[in-house]
């Protein structure tokens, strides 16, 4: 990640401050705040709600349905490889 830092941002002195425009440059970078907020979502309760009628695994889902989703911050152990970079947010960098 350090050289993609310095090969963006600069090096030494001559680092600049990041900009949002310079997250399209930054894959490794974005991949790990993505992997950071999944295992440690920011808000450990959201809902979602149904724009529309939907089926999941053969259950109706009416539209306006909501739903509340409560992180797994502390079940991060059930996840095959806790504090790797999954697939997920690094398919783009190879």
């Amino acid at each position: 990640m350090q050289a993609e830092l310095d090969g963006v941002l600069g090096a030494g002195t001559k680092r600049r401050l990041p900009s949002p425009d310079d997250m399209g440059s930054l894959p490794v970078l974005r991949a790990c705040v993505d992997e950071t907020l999944r295992m440690f979502p920011a808000a450990p309760l959201t809902n979602r709600v149904a724009l529309q009628d939907d089926v999941i695994d053969g259950y109706n889902i009416p539209a306006g349905t909501v739903r509340s989703l409560l992180s797994l911050r502390d079940g991060v152990s059930r996840f095959a490889l806790p504090g790797k970079i999954p697939k997920l947010f690094t398919e783009s960098l190879h």
